[in-house]
């Protein structure tokens, strides 16, 4: 299989406000115009055919020094796939889970990016997504 994820950021969703750290982590919406943002997405659409780009909103803290904010995704890959690829990335430990929120509702694993894409995409272009990690099995 070829690369999945080419290039990934992070920014702040709403769920923490107020705890910004750094510059870097302002929310992309508010860092950029709407015309930059546009300008932006179309660029990648059309150098990358095959894929789509995203900005990925995060709440975890532990998440911030090891990412940057945008990536693009093969349209063909699942939400299970795409899950998989950010587990091994972030090496996530087994009893920990990944979440993936789109428009506040968690996508169905079998969903192919592409058709999430397409359903949810913001007017700029990007397609938002929140990723947050919770312990499970009871770990704390």
């Amino acid at each position: 299989m070829s690369r999945i994820i080419d290039f990934i950021n992070f920014t702040k969703n709403e769920c923490v406000k107020g705890t910004k750290t750094n510059e870097k982590w302002t929310d992309y919406k508010i860092k950029k115009t709407f015309e930059e943002r546009q300008k932006e997405s179309q660029i990648i659409l059309n150098k990358y055919t095959d894929k789509i780009p995203i900005i990925v909103n995060e709440c975890s803290q532990e998440f911030q020094d090891r990412v940057k904010r945008k990536m693009i995704v093969q349209k063909e890959v699942t939400i299970s796939q795409y899950l998989f690829t950010l587990r091994s990335k972030f090496n996530i430990k087994p009893e920990e889970s990944l979440l993936i929120f789109v428009n506040n509702s968690i996508p169905i694993s079998s969903t192919m990016m592409g058709y999430l894409y397409e359903k949810n995409k913001d007017k700029d272009g990007f397609l938002y997504i929140t990723v947050l990690k919770e312990n499970t099995f009871g770990h704390i």
